[in-house]
């Protein structure tokens, strides 16, 4: 479901960039978001029982919107200080979201202040790499998992199947039985990382040059970066300039 929701915010957000100018352009991200907020708590109050209501797009795509609009804010070379000054408190923001979980999940108003909060807790990381917790997120065995993150939201579906939609479904027998469930997905997620992505990227780096200039050498430097070693290299101890840049 969440696929579908991002295909269509896909087409959605550069038609919105390009007919609206620069000026109004966070402003109506941010309008639409609140619009969108306003409906979820009519439509899910006036159908409490309709619990896949919350996975329809009209429903949720500020998630997407949010964000959206506090990226281009954080561009404002007038902005971006503020956001940085006060957002380096964003460890408070991850506490805050690890108490209201357990009592908002699934709730109006659970969805709208994790929307609005996991942006600001993202960014807040991005504009302060150098404190403790930045640094933190810096490891490199951290950022070789954000790596092949999106490998591990596909493959996982294989292995973690006994949800609440199919509790108890496990056609993969023993190898859907925890901790090896983790372990491979993991393997898979690796796997395809370095056998399937990066080659492609490569690929694409070679049918078309990328839209920003150094973004190919980032990513090699990046990537080189994220590999786990047991060696600490002067490389890595840059790792938080090349985030940042």
């Amino acid at each position: 479901w969440s696929l579908s929701l991002e295909e269509q915010f896909y087409l959605f957000l550069p038609a919105c960039l390009v007919l609206m100018t620069r000026r109004y352009r966070a402003h109506a991200l941010g309008a639409l978001a609140v619009a969108v907020a306003v409906h979820r708590a009519q439509a899910m109050g006036a159908c409490p029982g309709v619990w896949w209501l919350k996975y329809h797009p009209d429903i949720r795509i500020d998630a997407l919107l949010v964000p959206a609009m506090i990226a281009l804010l954080a561009l404002s070379p007038q902005l971006r200080p503020i956001f940085q000054k006060y957002l380096r408190f964003w460890p408070l923001g991850v506490v805050v979201f690890l108490c209201l979980v357990p009592f908002g999940h699934g709730t109006t108003w659970g969805l709208t202040v994790f929307i609005w909060l996991l942006p600001a807790i993202v960014l807040g990381s991005v504009l302060n790499p150098a404190n403790m917790f930045g640094r933190l997120l810096e490891w490199r065995v951290l950022r070789y998992i954000g790596r092949i993150s999106y490998g591990l939201y596909l493959w996982q579906e294989l292995f973690f199947t006994d949800h609440g939609f199919s509790e108890g479904n496990r056609p993969l027998g023993w190898l859907q039985t925890w901790p090896l469930r983790l372990v491979l997905t993991f393997l898979l997620a690796a796997l395809s990382y370095h056998l399937l992505e990066c080659p492609l990227i490569k690929l694409g780096y070679k049918l078309a040059p990328p839209a920003t200039a150094g973004r190919q050498e980032l990513e090699v430097a990046d990537s080189e970066r994220s590999q786990p070693s047991d060696k600490e290299s002067s490389s890595a101890e840059q790792v938080p300039q090349v985030t940042t840049t």
